[in-house]
């Protein structure tokens, strides 16, 4: 009897204290009558122990610095361009250029035509880390781009 009254307040412990690894850690005593009543009520008693106390006083936010769309969109700007190649289908770069750079199918199909007739076509402009991730996921897929800065295409 004892036995399994030590079992019953343990299993008790770990579903009232323990059940969780981002909860705080609370010892509470289990006792016969606090096994009998419900799970709800043991949260409650629980929970209101460990409430947060409101700051003495609140500050404003001023001293930090406030983001424009200048500062999270630098002004040098570069442009991705696609080189025709004897290599690869035009369904194939299409296809790259839809699921690499993300472009819809039809603008997709227009960019990989552009460069078949010319040589080279833009693609788009982007920042110079977004240009080149898109250089790369393109090379992977076997075709040919360029970044280069935005004032200096023709």
């Amino acid at each position: 009897m004892v036995r399994s009254l030590e079992l019953i307040s343990a299993a008790a412990f770990v579903l009232v204290g323990g059940a969780s690894a981002f909860a705080p850690v609370l010892s509470v005593p289990v006792t016969l009558s606090s096994l009998s009543t419900s799970p709800l009520s043991r949260l409650r008693a629980v929970t209101d122990s460990s409430v947060i106390e409101r700051p003495a006083e609140i500050r404003e936010a001023t001293d930090r610095k406030s983001d424009t769309i200048d500062e999270l969109m630098p002004e040098e700007r570069w442009h991705l361009i696609l080189h025709n190649d004897k290599q690869n289908t035009k369904e194939w770069v299409a296809h790259a250029l839809h699921f690499v750079v993300g472009l819809s199918e039809e603008r997709a199909y227009h960019v990989m035509q552009a460069a078949h007739e010319n040589g080279k076509a833009f693609v788009g402009t982007y920042c110079y880390d977004v240009a080149e991730c898109y250089q790369r996921g393109m090379g992977k897929n076997g075709i040919m781009c360029d970044v280069i800065p935005a004032e200096g295409f023709q």
